[in-house]
């Protein structure tokens, strides 16, 4: 339970980096280049992929205090707007995307390319998300095992798929001691 509130709250904490860090040097945007961008979020399903990350989050919210009433979390939803969210990304896109990017990508959104790929991707993100794991979790449990042999030992909790026990605590490498 605490891994999930972890992850939705560094997901909820690197969306607000993104919006805050053009804020400081913002450009006027002009009203072609906004509307090119709003256009483009809504042809990628930027909405829906906001509300889903909303949802997320209030559910690791929901696991973390599973005595708060249901009408909490109901008028949460209704009062957490995700098109705050993305008129913040505006800025974002702008710094990023020329007037002419943004046109060239509309209209591939618009294909039958485009579409495909948007249908496609969010299974195309799901099963790189899956093989990416599984590669990861298979030389990350190799540095475990060679990191345990040198006479080191994680944190508490540090160990994939296993908490160390009670106790257990690591050697000092340091020169120091």
């Amino acid at each position: 339970m605490k891994k999930k509130w972890l992850v939705c709250l560094m997901l909820a904490a690197s969306f607000c980096l993104f919006a805050l860090a053009p804020a400081f040097a913002q450009k006027a945007v002009t009203p072609q280049k906004r509307a090119a961008i709003l256009k483009l979020m809504k042809l990628t399903n930027g909405a829906k992929l906001a509300n889903e990350m909303k949802a997320r989050i209030i559910g690791a919210l929901k696991e973390s205090f599973p005595d708060a009433p249901e009408a909490y979390w109901k008028k949460l939803d209704k009062r957490i707007d995700v098109r705050e969210l993305l008129d913040s990304f505006v800025s974002i896109y702008a710094e990023n995307l020329t007037l002419d990017d943004l046109k060239h990508l509309i209209a591939f959104y618009e294909t039958p390319a485009g579409r495909h790929y948007l249908a496609a991707k969010e299974r195309m993100v799901a099963a790189s998300a899956e093989k990416g794991k599984k590669w990861a979790m298979g030389w990350i449990v190799q540095v475990f095992k060679e990191l345990k042999a040198m006479g080191y030992a994680p944190k508490k909790g540090g160990a994939p798929g296993k908490t160390p026990p009670k106790g257990e605590k690591g050697v000092d490498k340091s020169p120091n001691s």
